[in-house]
């Protein structure tokens, strides 16, 4: 089974996750004891109506809200969450205008934001979004008049492109993260003939290691510890149908444990804890998991006989627990939105049964 991020550019992404704590201070007690901190879960993804259009969305702690789109006929996605300590909610995605060209946008609580294109016969796509100090930052693609994706981020709407190995080529943007005044993006580009996965700091790019550079491998996510060691998570392919989930730390490679060597196994999204832990989520054989410090659980799904889910998203609260994004789907080939919360999983309210049903990203605030 093909996963998403081999369908189609409007589902790129993965997906952005992130530990925010809103700060509304420790209120005292009688008895002096500090109240405890409330975990508030959230999640954007896209949910389908009973036409199988699809529109954008958040779920907070459960509770859908569903996204403007330009033309309700067309529908939209959404891709990754962010919370900023103000409690502002970000969502990076897109929508599909009259003319079916997917316009590249973000939502600041519930408000579009249309961005700029190389092409507006074309379009693009916001994937990912991450906010710092005032700046709001997305990254995602733009189409040029061949229909090339141009790998590119927005700084509040001004775009800058990103290099590739061949102009003549694809490239994608991600994930962006920005630590201090650098921004590092990662995604891929087109070699002679097959996708190599790289980041950019501050627009330079670095193309990473692969098992076989004739085959296609991916990096879906960037974050930098506060060290300032780069960590990107993404896959690397032994063959056309076995990609092995694997993170880079400063470049070196490490490949992950898979259920099965012979099919495709993806690490999209990965966070550290204080103390370096590295979580990453992801999937193989179909099957959503998690690896910590290389150790691989398996996540609970719908129906344990339809082995059908990913894992695109995870993040840690304050105190630790793990929460991850992503869905699980049925014999009837429905996918299912849910957020599993130290393996436990709920799944999330949709508008109707459909296989583009999804949760991309997961972000944890405190209350």
């Amino acid at each position: 089974m093909m996963s998403k991020r081999d369908s189609s550019p409007m589902a790129i992404g993965i997906l952005l996750a992130c530990i925010v704590l809103i700060a509304n201070g420790c209120k005292t007690s009688s008895s002096s004891e500090p109240e405890p901190v409330v975990d508030v879960v959230y999640v954007a993804g896209s949910t389908c109506n009973g036409s199988s259009i699809s529109f954008p969305c958040y779920w907070r702690d459960g509770a859908r809200t569903d996204l403007s789109v330009i033309d309700g006929s067309k529908g939209g996605w959404g891709s990754s969450v962010f919370v900023t300590s103000a409690g502002d909610v970000y969502v990076s995605g897109g929508a599909v205008n009259s003319s079916n060209v997917s316009v590249p946008c973000y939502w600041k609580n519930g408000a579009r934001n249309e961005l700029g294109v190389m092409d507006p016969s074309k379009g693009g796509s916001g994937v990912s979004v991450f906010v710092s100090a005032s700046d709001v930052y997305v990254a995602g693609i733009v189409y040029n008049s061949s229909y090339r994706s141009i790998p590119c981020y927005w700084k509040n709407g001004a775009r800058m492109d990103l290099s590739v190995i061949n102009p003549a080529n694809n490239g994608w943007a991600q994930s962006v993260f920005v630590s201090g005044s650098d921004v590092f993006v990662a995604g891929c580009s087109v070699g002679s003939s097959n996708d190599i996965p790289c980041y950019w700091k501050n627009g330079a790019r670095t193309d990473l290691s692969v098992i076989d550079p004739a085959q296609q491998s991916w990096a879906y996510w960037v974050t930098v510890s506060s060290a300032g060691d780069v960590y990107v998570a993404g896959h690397t392919a032994v063959s056309m149908m076995a990609y092995v989930p694997s993170y880079w730390k400063n470049g070196a490679r490490i490949d992950l444990s898979v259920i099965d060597p012979a099919q495709r196994g993806y690490a999209y999204s990965l966070c550290l804890s204080a103390s370096g832990d590295v979580h990453i989520a992801g999937a193989t054989a179909n099957v959503p998991c998690t690896w910590k410090n290389g150790a691989r659980a398996d996540l609970s799904m719908q129906d344990a006989t339809t082995k059908w889910g990913e894992a695109y998203s995870i993040c840690l609260s304050s105190a630790g627990d793990v929460y991850i994004a992503g869905f699980t789907g049925n014999n009837a080939g429905e996918q299912t939105p849910c957020v599993w919360k130290n393996g436990v999983r709920t799944d999330l309210s949709v508008l109707a049964p459909n296989e583009e049903n999804r949760a991309e990203s997961v972000c944890i605030a405190n209350k």
